[in-house]
């Protein structure tokens, strides 16, 4: 068989592979905010049942860790978390943490001076952590007492973000919403379009018995030939 000659790519067929390629790459640089986006849609209708509350834009605060220091006013008392999308910021606290060593970050009251207890959170990043703070959350703290608290760090060139916690402890109550909004969506897409799918299948039933029958009536043909030659 003779060698096919070259034909180089379509053009047409480079910038579709470069869009793709762009895509996954901006997908895989972004992957923590694609997470969030995908999975914060699901948290609606728990929302609206009053199962879990979600973070609001003016609840979420960004300050730079350039400072050393943050002062900060929590007029609500209840449990918050600190995010951040800094791959640096991520690692060190990981290395921090595996050593057990305590939290690079310190709350203390600024008028008693009382110290605020920090603990890390040693899990991932999860589909219902808010999408309106970048990054994965490190650290949480629970505020007893509104009022203004410093908080305090190494000076680094990072940024982090404070929103309320709305989610600890209510982690079994949101998988179940999810399983039970995701099992939804596959029942409708499955009465959707399985009529179509079932047509499809019977389809592609027939084709393949009309093709195996043509191969054994092929065959046929070619061994009746094959005896009727020999006879010959």
């Amino acid at each position: 068989m003779a060698d096919q000659p070259y034909q180089p790519p379509r053009v047409r067929t480079i910038i579709a592979a470069v869009t793709l390629f762009t895509a996954l790459l901006i997908v895989l640089c972004l992957l923590s905010e694609v997470v969030k986006l995908v999975g914060s849609p699901f948290l609606y209708i728990p929302a609206r049942l009053g199962l879990v509350q979600l973070v609001t834009r003016d609840e979420v605060r960004a300050f730079d860790l350039a400072s050393g220091a943050t002062v900060l006013d929590f007029t609500r008392p209840g449990r918050y978390a600190v995010f951040t999308i800094d791959y640096d910021l991520l690692v060190l606290t990981d290395g921090v943490l595996s050593a057990h060593a305590a939290p690079w970050l310190k709350l203390k009251a600024q008028g008693t001076g009382q110290s605020v207890a920090i603990s890390f959170i040693e899990r991932g990043l999860r589909p219902y952590d808010t999408p309106l703070a970048k990054g994965r959350p490190i650290f949480t703290f629970y505020i007893e007492d509104p009022g203004r608290y410093v908080m305090t760090y190494p000076a680094r060139n990072a940024t982090v973000f404070v929103v309320p916690d709305y989610t600890t402890g209510k982690e079994k109550t949101i998988a179940l919403a999810y399983l039970l909004q995701i099992a939804a969506i596959g029942l409708f897409l499955t009465v959707l379009f399985y009529p179509r799918l079932r047509r499809y299948w019977v389809y592609q039933r027939r084709i393949a018995a009309e093709r195996r029958q043509k191969r054994i009536e092929a065959d046929a043909f070619w061994q009746t030939e094959i005896r009727r030659r020999k006879e010959e």
